[in-house]
């Protein structure tokens, strides 16, 4: 059980329950949860990231994020707008 609840961590490697407990290997979040995610982020201005298999992608790009792409060579974040619906986010 992770100390602080909930949480993804490793990039997605460890991902965490709304109990605490870790989830199976391999385990994709529910879309409802991703959406919450990303709201919450944008509630708070905070940058968000999520995989969709390889793609690494962001409702709003910051520096923050392009500064994790030139001097962490992370993926650089693709742009996509809110769907709602299935395609998360």
């Amino acid at each position: 059980m992770s100390e602080n609840g909930p949480g993804i961590f490793l990039q997605g490697l460890a991902v965490y329950g709304p109990t605490g407990d870790l989830l199976p290997g391999g385990a994709c979040l529910p879309p409802d949860v991703v959406r919450g995610c990303f709201a919450y982020a944008a509630a708070a201005e905070v940058p968000c990231v999520a995989f969709l298999g390889d793609t690494c992608v962001t409702l709003q790009m910051a520096p923050e994020l392009l500064e994790l792409h030139t001097r962490y060579y992370e993926p650089l974040a693709s742009v996509r707008c809110w769907m709602g619906g299935a395609g998360v986010p």
